[in-house]
């Protein structure tokens, strides 16, 4: 077996167990869970990189419900371009690529999307960016780190 099929034995294991949490403490869970790997440094980032691995991050949310799948997807995007704005394509097409199903108007998903009455993306000509309350809310709830690098032109891979 190679190390990435061990990561993703393990990842699978961790994901059993976390989903039999309360969903408050979910993220957290998993953080501390995954970072007792030792060398393979489980946490959602790639060693050393800051670079959320996208079979990593999903295999925590395989079976969650759409609208909490289309979050994942755009937590994903957030945690390797930040706050740059994405498309619906590029979530649709990442969410087809993972195997998550989404809710067939995503983007509804997202201008409804609000915590303590607060929004968490904005819409512009076609794509979304996370808002100020979107940043605390992936950071905070979903544990999610802000990424730093450059987008994909248009939003979309």
């Amino acid at each position: 077996m190679n190390n990435i099929d061990e990561t993703k034995a393990w990842l699978r294991d961790i994901n059993e167990f976390v989903k039999l949490l309360v969903p408050e403490i979910r993220a957290q869970a998993f953080e501390i869970l995954a970072g007792k790997r030792g060398s393979g440094n489980m946490n959602a980032e790639s060693a050393g990189t800051g670079q959320t691995d996208i079979e990593e991050y999903f295999a925590t949310v395989s079976d969650a419900k759409p609208s909490d799948a289309a979050l994942a997807i755009a937590g994903f995007w957030y945690s390797q371009y930040g706050s740059a704005p994405f498309t619906r394509q590029w979530v649709e097409d990442t969410a087809a690529q993972v195997g998550l199903t989404i809710p067939s108007r995503v983007d509804m998903t997202f201008r409804q999307a609000k915590r303590n009455g607060k929004p968490l993306f904005q819409a512009s000509k076609g794509e979304f960016a996370v808002t100020v309350h979107g940043e605390r809310y992936l950071k905070q709830e979903l544990g999610i780190s802000k990424g730093t690098q450059a987008p994909p032109s248009g939003g979309d891979e």
